[in-house]
């Protein structure tokens, strides 16, 4: 149990809270290739883009802010 402690310890204190701007079109961006499609519905819950992926919205967005926290950090 001691171990499981510390691992959990040293893996919090790599984490860093970043915080996207508002307009960030998280959900709007391709994951694979960053076009950005302007007439997505909310009503629309995959995202299929020209380059060919077909992806659940929500795991477009969620993709898209975990890179952009990923480059943010490199940046800083």
């Amino acid at each position: 149990m001691q171990a499981l402690a510390t691992y959990e310890r040293r893996y919090k204190a790599k984490l860093r809270h970043v915080i996207a701007d508002g307009f960030f079109l998280s959900s709007k961006i391709c994951l694979n290739c960053g076009q950005i499609k302007t007439k997505l519905r909310l009503s629309d819950r995959t995202y299929h883009c020209d380059c060919g992926l077909n992806i659940g919205r929500d795991l477009n967005a969620a993709l898209n802010l975990n890179a952009y926290g990923a480059n943010t950090e490199l940046n800083n």
